[in-house]
């Protein structure tokens, strides 16, 4: 090694010796030096690099015993946080969802909803779910509201923190700086670490302005106090006018009836009852939500709630093929974790051919003025149909028959038809009219199998205009030379030729 180089690492091995009295003697020496390793300085326990400080209220806070927290608080054993995620992912597409508006028109497609915001896209109950659901199209949010231990109203589904916080407990045992202090996104996805359990000032404050409507729902058991702050808080917003109010509980809909009748109310049923009509008018409800499969096993109640001027509002049905049933039945809204699908199907819906039956005659004409020497043929023409009946003058017939008007009195005539198919029915009706003519006449006289001797004489007397004569001897021969049916009709038509 030249002398050049010598300095060089002479210079590189004094930048890394540390005194060997700092702990460490050796030899007794106290001012040797010798050269170390570089080592890294220990993390304290519960630290992690680039990990924000803890707060005093932290989960994540470092050191300590576990027993001198909060029991709500207490640290999860290593691993846990991962098993936890694990089993909330594979359960995370249970029940949540959001809404529309209420009631729609009827005969527009479905309104869509999501519940704790796209709690299929993102962790529920956050800000950042709320925003990829109004991305999507939907019309509403939903979520629940429950109580904090200090009565702070949060956006929480379960009654414990425990499947979408990175913490334990009861919501109603916690204040609002423990809940603020958990994170509700970790356990969904990386990227969402740091999201916040959102109270409902913090919800409403966002959906005033950047656009939306909040579907909340009462959680559980609720004092009229604690009904009345969720509600004060509502007004705080100025969201009034663009909040819907559901909840299981009726005690919690009836307060909140007598405390803001300006809300509109919607009662959530797992099972459905016996007379839903007359509790929605007994809680003045504006619509009824029932599970979405109880719906469907019984839609014949979506008729008589809507007669009663309330809407039916189903949860959660996240297919299709359930949205289409559901929609087949009148369902007004669609409680859905998967709103941006929702939003597609509806589009898909306004676009597709209509399924609704049609049923037109086209034969004869309406209006029609038809004489005796014509024999038109009942023609309907028919569409997503499975049955057709079709009536004259209110006496059944069948689309294909040919009309005799030989044997129909002069004057208007009418024919009905009706059709049934999937989508519900379609009716139609024509009217013509059965003139009087010589010509007519003449046929109705040629055509009546009466005997020769009787076409001879009607057969003169009609060349020659005695019509009423020839009437006088259609009457007489009634029954004997001239059929009885036809009879009357050659003695009416005959009448009304010598009134001209």
């Amino acid at each position: 090694m030249d002398r050049h180089h010598a300095q060089r690492h002479h210079r590189r091995q004094r930048a890394r010796i540390r005194p060997a009295d700092h702990g460490r003697r050796l030899g007794g020496d106290e001012h040797r030096l010798r050269p170390v390793r570089r080592r890294h300085r220990p993390r304290r326990p519960g630290r992690r690099r680039g990990a924000r400080q803890p707060g005093p209220l932290d989960l994540r806070r470092a050191g300590g015993d576990a027993h001198e927290q909060p029991p709500a608080f207490r640290r999860r054993r290593p691993g846990a946080l991962r098993e936890r995620r694990d089993r909330v992912v594979r359960r995370r597409h249970r029940h949540r969802a959001g809404t529309e508006r209420l009631p729609p028109p009827r005969g527009q497609p479905v309104h869509r909803d999501r519940p704790p915001g796209a709690s299929a896209a993102a962790p529920e109950n956050t800000l950042v779910a709320q925003e990829i659901a109004r991305k999507g199209g939907a019309d509403w949010i939903e979520n629940d509201v429950q109580p904090s231990k200090d009565g702070i109203p949060f956006i929480l589904h379960d009654g414990t923190v425990d499947r979408t916080t990175d913490g334990t407990g009861n919501i109603r045992d916690l204040t609002a700086a423990q809940i603020k202090a958990l994170d509700a996104g970790s356990w969904f996805g990386p990227q969402y670490v740091g999201e916040r359990v959102p109270t409902l000032a913090e919800q409403l404050a966002d959906l005033r302005t950047r656009g939306g409507n909040l579907l909340v729902e009462i959680k559980g058991k609720h004092t009229r106090d604690e009904v009345a702050t969720i509600i004060q808080v509502i007004r705080d917003e100025q969201m009034m006018g663009r909040v819907f109010i559901q909840s299981f509980e009726v005690d919690a809909l009836r307060y909140t009836y007598e405390i803001a009748p300006e809300l509109p109310l919607g009662l959530l049923r797992s099972t459905l009852d016996a007379d839903p009509v007359a509790l929605a008018k007994e809680l003045h409800l504006t619509a009824y939500n029932p599970d979405g499969n109880a719906l469907l096993a019984k839609p014949e109640l979506v008729a008589p709630l809507h007669a009663a001027g309330v809407a039916v509002m189903a949860w959660t049905m996240d297919s299709a093929g359930l949205w289409q049933r559901l929609e087949r039945i009148g369902t007004d809204a669609i409680i859905t974790n998967r709103a941006a699908e929702l939003v597609g199907w509806n589009s898909a819906f306004l676009q597709r051919a209509s399924a609704d039956p049609t049923v037109q005659i086209t034969s004869p004409a309406n209006g029609a003025r038809l004489d005796r020497a014509q024999s038109p043929v009942i023609a309907v023409a028919a569409t997503n149909a499975d049955t057709v009946t079709v009536t004259l003058d209110g006496k059944k017939s069948a689309a294909g028959r040919r009309l005799d008007l030989a044997k129909l009195t002069a004057g208007r005539h009418t024919i009905s038809t009706e059709v049934t198919g999937p989508e519900g029915t379609a009716t139609a009706t024509s009217t013509f009219t059965v003139t009087v003519s010589q010509a007519g006449l003449g046929y109705l006289i040629l055509t009546s199998g009466a005997d020769p001797s009787a076409v001879t004489a009607m057969t003169l007397k009609l060349a020659h205009a005695q019509y009423a004569e020839l009437a006088a001897y259609a009457d007489r021969q009634a029954g004997k030379l001239v059929p009885a049916e036809v009879a009357s009709v050659i003695a009416s038509d005959a009448r009304t030729l010598a009134l001209k």
